[in-house]
């Protein structure tokens, strides 16, 4: 369907930015939110330097789908902050543009959706328009009251992910200490071979278990199923997971295939 066709187009085109708060009256408190913004709408500075820093207008009392919410005076050159409500997003952006305004914030109760239109709409229209989460807009009010103002802004992203980083490192660190490990221990083994007899090196001797094709399917579909919880529930589980996964691949799998067990008694 041709409404499905859009739906899916804004979400390829929504990107993630932020939006700079600070106190009219305490030039020393900012904070910085996470916002969704669709670039198509209007592009945001990379630079928080180079984005203006204009009065937000509290209009979360409507919602922005009728003349009739408009404000006496509109919002000259500032950011209105009104519901996101059961109108478009282009109704609420194109009222908000005529009536003077720089940009636009809607909040959003829901989980938040990329602000879409058509191609049409967005040549008409030329000022940002991003959703902000309802509890960043408590939060908002809560840390600096009436007076704010704000700036728009999406950041470059980083070249390098420092949590990817963070996983090569455990990654590689893991199977270096686990090589080294192996070898010193084949090291002590042989040395142990040449003071002992052949008779007392076989009582002491580790058992060694030979990895089997089960094994290794098994060992295959738990890797597979950590990594798909690791996706789904990365917010909860995060860095200790990894942390946790990796420490049991180094006491589980070693190199050489093999696996050292207890001492028989």
């Amino acid at each position: 369907n041709l409404e499905n066709m859009k739906g899916l187009e804004a979400l390829v085109l929504c990107e993630y930015g932020m939006v700079h708060v600070t106190s009219e009256k305490s030039s020393g408190s900012a904070k910085d939110y996470c916002i969704l913004f669709n670039s198509d709408w209007a592009h945001l500075p990379h630079d928080l330097t180079k984005a203006a820093l204009l009065h937000l207008q509290d209009q979360t009392a409507s919602v922005l789908c009728s003349p009739a919410d408009v404000p006496d005076g509109g919002f000259s050159n500032r950011i209105p902050m009104v519901m996101r409500g059961n109108c478009t997003f282009y109704e609420k952006v194109r009222l908000a543009q005529i009536n003077g305004a720089r940009g636009l914030l809607i909040v959003s109760r829901e989980r938040l959706v990329p602000p879409g239109g058509n191609r049409s709409q967005y040549e008409e229209i030329d000022i940002p328009v991003a959703l902000l989460s309802y509890s960043d807009m408590l939060d908002i009010s809560k840390t600096f009251g009436p007076s704010v103002k704000v700036a728009m802004y999406a950041p470059n992203e980083p070249v390098l992910d420092y949590n990817m980083v963070i996983i090569f490192v455990m990654a590689v660190g893991t199977v270096a200490i686990g090589g080294y490990w192996a070898g010193s221990r084949d090291v002590k083994k042989r040395y142990m071979k040449h003071k002992r007899d052949d008779g007392s090196d076989k009582k002491h001797d580790d058992e060694t278990v030979d990895v089997t094709p089960v094994m290794i399917c098994v060992f295959v579909v738990m890797c597979c199923s950590m990594l798909i919880l690791l996706y789904q529930f990365y917010d909860r589980l995060g860095e200790e997971t990894v942390a946790g996964y990796f420490s049991c691949l180094f006491f589980s799998c070693l190199p050489n295939c093999k696996c050292p067990t207890q001492f028989s008694h």
